[in-house]
């Protein structure tokens, strides 16, 4: 079995999933991805997560997402990296999703290397529907009064908060403002992404306890 440049561990496990008649096909895959900067141990993980990309046709696929993302300043590793924790990304329409909600990612965040800052932390906004989670979660904190620099950070540094489903998000927003937090101040993001990051468990020990400390149980 032709192993494609990655382990025979790891061609052995992406062999079960999918089956081709020769390797033409994956070892232009992966010779496109290494001269694009991937190291093996990248490429290896991208085709464990998604064997299908063995049969992408790197030219039509896979070139114009990196040639976008080259343009915006995410290349090599960096972009070997992005893309190995969320390879589901080089599935994802260039024109119809990735390229408008990139733009509209800018228009909050001003460039292109906060949007890139961004994408390195998490990649899931970018993958979905901005009027779906990531428009109304703004517009609470908006609504709130919340400084637009503050959201600004908070998009930079925990993009995971926006792609909380809006009514979970409005949820939890009413939740810090219950315990106190001034929407004005910064600690109201910290305390947003803090109660947002919590396992349900520790979420509720965390509500009762400030609650008996208002007298409130």
């Amino acid at each position: 079995m032709n192993s494609c440049g990655l382990s025979e561990d790891k061609a052995i496990s992406a062999s079960k999933k999918i089956h081709f008649e020769t390797s033409s096909r994956p070892d232009s895959v992966v010779t496109f991805l290494e001269s694009n900067g991937f190291t093996k141990s990248y490429i290896s993980k991208l085709i464990t997560c998604r064997p299908g990309l063995l049969f992408a046709d790197p030219h039509k696929t896979l070139k114009p997402k990196l040639e976008f993302f080259n343009s915006r300043g995410l290349s090599g590793l960096d972009l070997a990296k992005v893309l190995s924790k969320d390879p589901l990304l080089l599935n994802t329409s260039l024109e119809n999703q990735i390229i408008p909600t990139f733009a509209f990612l800018k228009s909050i965040l001003h460039t292109d290397s906060n949007v890139v800052t961004s994408l390195k932390r998490s990649t899931s906004v970018l993958r979905q529907d901005p009027g779906k989670c990531l428009v109304p979660n703004i517009r609470v904190l908006r609504d709130l009064g919340v400084p637009e620099s503050n959201i600004t950070t908070l998009l930079i540094s925990q993009p995971r908060v926006f792609a909380i489903n809006a009514g979970r998000f409005e949820e939890f927003v009413e939740e810090i403002k219950g315990m106190g937090f001034d929407p004005l101040q910064y600690t109201f993001v910290l305390a947003i992404h803090g109660l947002t990051s919590m396992t349900k468990s520790f979420y509720l020990g965390i509500k009762s306890g400030c609650l008996q400390e208002m007298g409130l149980v």
